[in-house]
C-alpha cells in the first residue's frame, strides 16, 4: 500500500485493479468493440445531381448504403434474391452517424423506401433478430450511376522531379 499525501494529511492509497481477460483473441475483441466507431466513417459526401434529385441528407444515405452494398459484393457476400445486400440496426446507424438521431435515420430510410430508391429484406438467420436489411433498387442504381459515379480517371501523375526549395 502507498501513502499518498495532499492538503497536509494522509490517506492510504492503493492501486486500481484492472480486470485482465485471459484469453487475448477476446481481449483484442472487446478493445476493438470499445473503440468509437464514427472514426471509420471520415468523410460523407452527396453530389449535387443526386441531392436535386432525393434531397441531401437521402442522397448521403443512398451513397453510404451504396459503399456497403459494393463492399458486400466484392467480398462476395449477402447476396439474396438476386441482389446484393447490406444490413444494420437503427441503433447501429445512430453509433456510426452521430450527427441524426433515430427517428431522423427511420424518416430517411422510410422516404428512400418510398421513393423506390430503396428495398428493405429480411434475411435474419433468428426470428428475434430485427436487424434491417437494404439493397438499391433498379431506379436507386440508376440514380447512383446517372449522379454519383464519375468514370475512371487516369491516375494523378506525380512529378519525379525534385523540387529545389532552398529557403
Amino acid at each position: 500500500m502507498i501513502i499518498k499525501k495532499s492538503c497536509g494529511r494522509s490517506k492510504p492509497f492503493a492501486p486500481k485493479k484492472t480486470a485482465v481477460c485471459p484469453n487475448p483473441a477476446a481481449r483484442l475483441k472487446h478493445q476493438i468493440n470499445r473503440k468509437d466507431t464514427t472514426e471509420k466513417i471520415s468523410f460523407l459526401y452527396c453530389p449535387a445531381k443526386l441531392a436535386a434529385e432525393t434531397g441531401v441528407q437521402e442522397g448521403i444515405m443512398l451513397v453510404l448504403l451504396h459503399h456497403w452494398i459494393t463492399i458486400n459484393q466484392e467480398k462476395r457476400r449477402n447476396y439474396y434474391d438476386g441482389t446484393w445486400w447490406t444490413y444494420n440496426s437503427l441503433k447501429e446507424l445512430e453509433r456510426l452517424l452521430p450527427f441524426w438521431t433515430r427517428s431522423q435515420i427511420r424518416t430517411i430510410l422510410e422516404s428512400l423506401i418510398k421513393n423506390e430508391f430503396l428495398v428493405k429484406g429480411c434475411f435474419n438467420k433468428w426470428a428475434a433478430d430485427r436487424t434491417a436489411w437494404y439493397a438499391l433498387s433498379k431506379s436507386g442504381q440508376q440514380l447512383i450511376d446517372r449522379t454519383a459515379r464519375r468514370k475512371p480517371e487516369q491516375p494523378f501523375a506525380y512529378s519525379q522531379r525534385r523540387m529545389n526549395c532552398d529557403f
